[in-house]
């Protein structure tokens, strides 16, 4: 009888812990007003990207650029490495640095900013999923023996577009 509790207890314990660990995967909640702020036309983001295109390739052309910067069409993060930087206490946002990587490769480099407008500096992520390489040395106006100290932590290695090629859509045309 006694044996035949612990096992329904038992069961009942790995039930609930492995509803726990499901994330749900609805929407995100926002402020539409906040973000009309940043919203444009797509045809006007066209418009920007295409000129951002352009001009990159005749500034590679005419001043052999490619050899110093590698600047591709775009970074794609999954949804979980915004999640981790608004989740930081008081995140209001996110801030994106561009970086220059061992190869020339122009990357993007993005921490949580506070309600005041200041980066968050502080570790997004225990374990050994975390990357925890020098990325944060990257940031202006940290010192990385600042941020090394605390073990803080930026976002980085976005899948970059150019190559490879970013999936066809209006903004890539």
């Amino acid at each position: 009888m006694k044996k035949n509790r612990f096992t329904y207890i038992a069961a009942l314990v790995a039930i609930v812990l492995l509803n726990a660990c499901q994330q749900p995967q609805g929407p995100i909640p926002f402020d539409s007003q906040k973000a009309s702020i940043h919203t444009i036309p797509i045809d006007e983001a066209a418009n920007l990207t295409r000129d951002f295109r352009n001009t990159r390739d005749r500034l590679i052309k005419s001043v052999k650029l490619d050899s110093f910067l590698q600047i591709p069409t775009a970074e794609t993060f999954n949804r979980d490495a915004f999640a981790v930087l608004l989740n930081q206490k008081d995140a209001q946002g996110i801030r994106i640095y561009y970086g220059r990587g061992k190869n020339g490769e122009v990357k993007l480099v993005m921490v949580p900013v506070n309600s005041k407008g200041e980066d968050i500096i502080v570790k997004l992520l225990d374990g050994k999923n975390s990357r925890d390489e020098k990325a944060v040395g990257f940031i202006p106006g940290i010192s990385t023996a600042q941020a090394q100290d605390n073990g803080a932590q930026a976002m980085e290695n976005g899948q970059r577009c150019d190559p490879p090629p970013c999936a066809a859509s209006k903004l890539t045309r």
